[in-house]
């Protein structure tokens, strides 16, 4: 993911939920291929 996603996606405090399923979802997919 670009730098400049995840700083977009953090800098936004007021969906801090939404923001963790992001992360987790992301988190997951890389998870996945390195499987």
């Amino acid at each position: 993911m670009p730098p400049v996603v995840a700083e977009i996606i953090l800098s936004d405090g007021s969906t801090l939920r939404c923001q963790r399923k992001i992360i987790r979802t992301v988190i997951n997919s890389f998870a996945i291929r390195l499987l």
